[in-house]
């Protein structure tokens, strides 16, 4: 049974129907009528949307569980124990001075041997994080070692925005350059693709249903790696013949123009992370303080319950998705979300802008894609959106954050126009070639479906083994 061919819609600019491939829907390997129970009753339908909303939570909340777990295991212990007493010394003395009327009283705390002197025997603050991310990170000072060690940090600790930060605060502590961080940045973009990879894989018993997830997860891959396979020569060029790349030019200008030198609004708030911290933290104070764990067993016991979370939390969503009634879901989606391309950038956009994070978003859609709800072609607008919402919210934070110096608070600024430039100008070059990176990814997905082998191939190889070669060999000849 092939799904019904859509009229082409009016209008222009991002809208597909200029080309008829655009327009076709892909025909649905498993008929719709194969996977709907007819006749359901309305308060089956609604308990099983329940359902649904309850899975995406815990889904949400596995994911949460296994960047909190990976991203603690980079962090140094002494650190988090010197910021802990840190805060506290200065939550007391706020609160002295609040009781004295908002007058420091300094002289008076030293007497009654107050914080001021305990700050000053705390101590300047150790490294942030392990020595040996800083040792990884050394290599980055070659462009191209940069780049894959951006994809091997963001697919290890599954979180773009921590090797971001890491390589702010990188520029302003090494000797490392924002030229040479611009890389990083490109890697991280990869890396961060790699959960919609994952995802797909709970699809993997059954053969159609993988294909259509797994090229929808790899799409959002192809189009970043054809993104860096032209900006990244090209910001070498650039640097070559001027003496700055081209994003480097670009985002420093923008930095100097936007950034006066003082946080500016506010930092927007995380409503995912506020949302399942409870699952989180719950968990993260069982394992410390409920089993006794050490700090690294905890938090790599938690990464790998965020990972058993997040796999279980999609098959049950997706079997549920299968069992409701999906004409009108698709109709839903076909009307309203995703009616022509144009909305479905600007819902990726502001999705994202609002979760704060693209893995999320994007990998969102792959079980519905999976499920034939949607297609790759309405999937890919989506997706240019989510990637330039996220660089959205990470420029607001760095204008909101600041930072120590003048120095650090405009290099963030720069790296995070820098990150969104690198998503403007590859949605700018892809999307009118969109048949480039989707039919890649569609032919790829037909081969992976009849041969597993090639996705997990696939995965391991440019996530994880590519990378660390390329690190491995840079480091044995430095």
């Amino acid at each position: 049974m092939t799904r019904r061919v859509p009229p082409p819609h009016a209008g222009g600019g991002l809208h597909h129907a200029g080309a008829a491939s655009d327009q076709c829907r892909e025909p649905a390997l498993t008929g719709l009528a194969e996977r709907v129970e007819p006749g359901q009753p309305f308060w089956k339908v609604a308990f099983k949307i329940f359902l649904v909303l309850v899975f995406l939570y815990f889904f949400l909340g596995g994911m949460a569980m296994m960047s909190s777990g990976l991203k603690a295991l980079g962090k140094n212990p002494e650190y988090n124990a010197w910021k802990t007493k840190k805060d506290a010394l200065r939550k007391a003395r706020e609160t002295r001075e609040a009781a004295a009327g908002g007058a420091p009283a300094a002289g008076a705390a030293r007497e009654e041997g107050g914080t001021d002197a305990e700050e000053q025997r705390l101590g300047p603050a150790p490294p942030e994080y392990r020595p040996v991310v800083y040792g990884v990170f050394e290599y980055a000072d070659h462009p191209l070692v940069g780049l894959f060690l951006g994809v091997l940090a963001t697919s290890v600790f599954q979180s773009s925005s921590f090797t971001t930060s890491f390589a702010v605060s990188l520029v302003v502590t090494t000797p490392l350059t924002l030229y040479q961080a611009i890389p990083i940045i490109m890697g991280a973009n990869i890396g961060t693709s790699v959960t919609n990879a994952g995802v797909s894989f709970t699809h993997i018993r059954r053969r159609d249903e993988f294909e259509r997830a797994y090229g929808a997860a790899i799409v959002h891959d192809f189009f970043n790696v054809l993104t860096v396979m032209v900006l990244f020569p090209t910001e070498l060029i650039v640097r070559h013949a001027t003496g700055k790349g081209l994003l480097e030019r670009l985002s420093t200008m923008m930095a100097e123009g936007f950034y006066t030198g003082t946080p500016v609004g506010q930092k927007p708030t995380n409503f995912i992370e506020t949302a399942v911290s409870p699952v989180t933290e719950g968990m993260r104070a069982l394992l410390e303080d409920g089993l006794w764990l050490s700090h690294d067993v905890a938090n790599i016991v938690l990464a790998v319950l965020g990972v058993v979370f997040l796999f279980a939390a999609l098959i049950l969503l997706t079997k549920m998705l299968r069992s409701l009634v999906l004409k009108r879901i698709e109709r839903f989606f076909d009307r309203v979300l995703f009616r022509n391309a144009v909305i479905a950038f600007v819902v990726g956009l502001v999705l994202t802008s609002i979760v704060q994070s693209s893995s999320v978003t994007t990998s969102l859609l792959v079980p519905l894609t999976g499920a034939g709800l949607l297609t790759i072609y309405q999937v890919f607008p989506y997706t240019l959106g989510a990637n330039i919402g996220t660089t959205v919210t990470a420029l607001i934070a760095s204008l909101a954050a600041g930072g120590d110096t003048a120095v650090e608070a405009r290099t963030g600024v720069a790296l995070a126009f820098s990150h969104m430039l690198f998503n403007i100008i590859g949605t700018t070059i892809w999307y009118p070639l969109r048949f480039v990176p989707i039919e890649t990814a569609r032919w790829y997905a037909r081969h992976a479906a009849r041969a597993k082998r090639w996705a997990f191939l696939y995965v391991g190889i440019v996530f994880f083994v590519l990378p660390a070669c390329v690190l491995g060999v840079y480091w044995l000849l430095k």
